[in-house]
């Protein structure tokens, strides 16, 4: 019985997924749960050779999965926090103060792609223009909540999908 319920403790407690990109210095770093992923040490690579084909999913299908996903029920969707910070300039003020208007509209739609696959709890983007010099940095962090059951749901829901297409 106690088996039981660690398990069931295990599929429904959700586990935070942090994710933080940074781009300073014309250097982007990527890391994941605290590991950093990108850039990696170089290791040497042994060439293997492969004979299968593996099946490409067209854009046209990539387009119903997504279009799908809008119709998935709240319970199964992961929980997101983002956090944007963004401070960019460029030589000609003009041409800053378009990218900033530019810039919040992609804000916008940002947020509603991300909310077809997440329940945005907390969505924070600051954009801070710079308009004497010519800069980039930017960094994104974002933390995802999710439990074992949603991620066998989408699973499913995705290849279920699929089959049905084919």
């Amino acid at each position: 019985m106690i088996w039981v319920l660690i398990t069931l403790v295990i599929f429904f407690i959700p586990i935070p997924i942090i994710i933080k990109f940074e781009y300073i210095n014309n250097t982007s770093s990527l890391y994941m749960v605290g590991i950093k992923i990108y850039p990696h040490k170089k290791k040497k690579k042994k060439i293997r050779k492969s004979f299968k084909k593996k099946k490409k999913i067209s854009l046209k299908k990539l387009i119903r999965i997504i279009k799908s996903f809008k119709t998935t029920h709240s319970l199964f969707k992961p929980l997101l926090i983002l956090n944007i910070d963004l401070i960019y300039g460029f030589n000609d003020a003009a041409i800053t103060g378009i990218t900033y208007g530019l810039l919040w509209e992609l804000n916008r739609n940002l947020y509603n792609f991300l909310s077809i696959y997440f329940k945005n709890k907390k969505f924070k983007v600051n954009i801070k223009p710079n308009f004497n010099q010519s800069i980039l940095e930017a960094k994104i962090k974002g933390i995802i909540f999710t439990n074992l059951v949603k991620i066998i749901y989408n699973k499913f829901f995705i290849f279920n999908h699929y089959k049905k297409r084919n």
